[in-house]
C-alpha cells in the first residue's frame, strides 16, 4: 500500500461525499471503508484521519494535509493489518473473502434490487447509501430464505447491539426506508438499511463488530428463524 493508492482511495471518498462549504466534514474509517462525511454523521465512536471545513476539501487539500492524512490511514493499516482495496477503499481481500462476510436470502435481495432501481434521484442524500447497498449485494452470498443461518441480520430482523466501551446495549429493527419514516412509536426504534448503522447490519452474524467498539450481541427477532420466509 503506497501514500499514492491512499491518496486516490480518499479523492473518491471526498468525492462521493460532495463537501459543501459551510459544513465540517471528516475523512474516516466507516462500514469497514475509508469514506468522508459531515462530522456529525454518526454517534458511535470511529477512527477519523482528517477534518476541516468543506471549503478546505473543495479548494483542494496542501501537500502537508495530504501528508498528514495518508500517513494516518497507512498506520492504522499496518496496526489492522490489512491492505486497502483500491476499487472499495475497504479491506483488500481475496473475492471467496469478500463474499464470506455478507449473507442475504434471495428474497431479501430481490426486493432491495427493486429498491436500487426506484429510489434513485438526481441530487438525493441516498445516492451515496444506494451505491454502497448495490456494492454489498454485488459481493453477498444469497441464499435461499430457508437455508440462511439464523445468527444473520436479514430484512426486519430485531437486532441486540452492545457497546463493549460504555457497557450497554440497545435494540432495533432493521427495515425498509418507507418503513423507517412511518413508523412513530417512541418505544420501537427501526433502523432503515439505506442508513450507515443499516447497511453496516444487513448480512452480518451474531458477534461481528459494526463500529468500532459496537458488537452484534444478539438476534431477539429473524423472519426466517420464526418461519416466516416472507415478511
Amino acid at each position: 500500500m503506497t501514500e499514492k493508492k491512499v491518496r486516490h482511495i480518499v479523492s473518491r471518498a471526498i468525492a462521493a461525499a460532495r463537501p459543501t462549504s459551510p459544513k465540517a466534514y471528516h475523512v474516516c474509517w466507516w462500514e469497514d471503508q475509508v469514506q468522508c462525511h459531515h462530522v456529525h454523521h454518526a454517534k458511535d465512536p470511529h477512527q477519523v484521519f482528517f477534518s476541516a471545513v468543506g471549503y478546505v476539501f473543495l479548494d483542494g487539500l496542501s501537500e502537508h494535509q495530504w501528508k498528514l492524512m495518508t500517513t494516518r490511514v497507512l498506520e492504522f493499516c499496518r496496526e489492522q493489518g490489512f491492505e486497502l482495496d483500491l476499487r472499495s477503499g475497504g479491506r483488500k481481500t481475496g473475492r471467496r473473502q469478500e463474499r464470506a462476510q455478507r449473507c442475504v436470502t434471495a428474497f431479501d435481495s430481490e426486493r432491495l434490487r427493486v429498491l436500487l432501481a426506484t429510489a434513485r434521484t438526481p441530487g438525493s442524500k441516498l445516492n451515496i447509501y444506494l451505491d454502497r447497498l448495490q456494492r454489498l449485494l454485488e459481493v453477498a452470498d444469497i441464499v435461499a430464505p430457508r437455508d440462511v443461518p439464523h445468527d444473520v441480520v436479514t430484512m426486519n430482523s430485531r437486532v441486540r447491539l452492545k457497546d463493549d466501551r460504555a457497557d450497554r446495549d440497545m435494540a432495533l429493527s432493521l427495515v425498509f426506508p418507507a418503513d423507517a419514516a412511518r413508523d412513530a412509536d417512541p418505544e420501537k426504534f427501526d433502523v432503515s438499511v439505506l442508513s450507515p448503522l443499516g447497511l453496516s447490519l444487513l448480512g452480518r452474524r451474531i458477534g461481528d463488530t459494526v463500529g468500532r467498539c459496537v458488537r452484534i450481541d444478539g438476534l431477539l427477532y429473524q423472519p426466517e428463524a420464526a418461519g416466516e420466509f416472507y415478511l
